[in-house]
């Protein structure tokens, strides 16, 4: 075999010709097939050799994985790319999705990305055609815009690891924080005695504990008979529930929250214990793991039960209809931390993963102002006191 100036072209045994070459990286390199003619084979070793001179050489294996990739974007639709993507995100072992962090994702997917960029092949999504299907969509949605922008990033993301993509499209600056379309609000003391008089009698306890200790809708439904002290008037929350498609319709879905921070203790004001009492002496016995919530039928209540009894009471109180049943949450951060309270107590109580997720849940209040100003005044006075 005559030795070439730079790789060899080896004859195989049905007459057909190889070609190999040692590479920059100190490894040996073989065309991905066998040649016909010797001429072809030194062709694709010259071709070779002008890559490495050019600093433009990538192993020829990798650049082959690459282009079949790109074959495959070139046909596979961003709509199938999505699914076998939360598919794999669903079934990791290390973190998987939750059901209903999926059904949510799925819900971004069904109503804002795909009906315009479903059919579309992954290879051929443009920084320009992510511009345009972003600036058509609602306006009077940022939220809903935001997490499909940041969903759909995160999607073509895997792409281009994958290397379907050669970059990511999603480009736009502040696509995924926009500003929310209504600010949260919290209601004063004034209000909340209101609102919770005005409580439909069958959801008052349970609205209570949500406007009272912090809870989310979910995590106040999936309360059990276990999760109740009535000693120390603390209430265990360790899940929440959830409502999650399933095929055509749907399923419940009851699980930890979605951090670690979520699970928490958190202590009810002694007003609510003796309601609580007679709840809890009313469920079935020998049931640790009993709902305290529950619909006629036995399963959880639902969420939206819950929504119409909240707009019972803001109508029945006097209270503006815009008012969010999680701006229940808002209230009882802003008066415990008018009460006084730590960010790292505020953020506790709340079950968020950082400062500034609990601050962002604040609303800031002349309350706290004109204490404030008083506390000045009281201060100044005496040092006017003292100097005269």
């Amino acid at each position: 075999m005559k030795r070439r100036s730079f790789g060899h072209t080896p004859r195989t045994r049905n007459g057909r010709y190889q070609a190999r070459y040692t590479g920059p990286d100190g490894v040996m390199h073989t065309a991905g097939m066998t040649f016909a003619v010797k001429m072809d084979a030194e062709g694709w070793l010259a071709n070779e050799d002008r890559l490495i001179a050019r600093g433009e050489w990538t192993p020829p294996a990798q650049r082959r994985a690459e282009q079949a990739a790109q074959a495959v974007a070139s046909v596979l639709t961003l709509r199938v790319y999505a699914d076998r993507v939360l598919d794999e995100r669903s079934t990791r072992n290390r973190n998987p999705l939750r059901p209903s962090t999926r059904d949510f994702y799925d819900k971004c997917l069904r109503l804002v990305i795909l009906p315009v960029l479903g059919d579309v092949p992954v290879a051929a999504l443009t920084p320009a055609m992510i511009r345009q299907w972003h600036s058509d969509l609602n306006p009077a949605t940022p939220t809903q815009n935001g997490n499909a922008y940041n969903l759909l990033s995160s999607i073509l993301k895997d792409a281009v690891d994958e290397g379907l993509l050669g970059s990511n499209p999603c480009r736009l600056k502040g696509a995924g924080k926009p500003a929310p379309a209504r600010a949260g609000v919290a209601l004063t003391l004034e209000q909340l005695a209101a609102y919770l008089a005005a409580l439909p009698e069958r959801y008052k306890l349970l609205l209570s504990i949500a406007a009272l200790g912090a809870l989310r809708s979910g995590e106040a439904r999936a309360l059990r008979r276990c999760d109740v002290d009535l000693k120390t008037g603390v209430v265990h929350v360790r899940q929440g529930v959830t409502r999650v498609r399933e095929g055509k319709g749907w399923r419940w879905h009851i699980g930890p929250p979605k951090t670690s921070a979520g699970v928490r203790d958190v202590y009810l004001p002694t007003a609510l214990l003796p309601d609580l009492r007679v709840l809890l002496a009313a469920l079935p016995a020998g049931r640790s793991d009993e709902l305290l919530f529950k619909a006629t039928n036995g399963d959880p209540l639902n969420g939206s039960v819950i929504r119409d009894a909240h707009k019972t009471a803001l109508a029945a109180a006097g209270l503006p209809a815009d008012i969010q049943l999680h701006d229940l949450r808002r209230t009882a951060l802003t008066l415990a931390s008018e009460g006084g309270a730590t960010t790292a107590e505020l953020q506790r109580m709340a079950g968020h993963t950082t400062p500034n997720m609990a601050m962002h849940y604040q609303r800031p209040t002349l309350v706290r102002d004109q204490a404030r100003a008083e506390r000045l005044g009281a201060a100044l006075a005496g040092h006017l006191t003292g100097s005269e």
